[in-house]
């Protein structure tokens, strides 16, 4: 039992480690979205101001 316990706390400690890379991925994902609607919306105001 107390081998299983050892392996399992490694284990517990490694999936909350990469939780902060994953919201930090999926953050970086939303952000270049948002960016890339703004220039989207700038390209269509300046073809419209021309």
């Amino acid at each position: 039992m107390s081998k299983t316990n050892s392996i399992k706390q490694p284990n517990s400690t490694s999936s909350y480690n990469l939780l902060p890379i994953n919201i930090s991925l999926s953050l970086k994902i939303r952000i270049t979205i948002i960016n890339a609607e703004i220039e989207s919306e700038y390209c269509t105001l300046n073809i419209s101001v021309i």
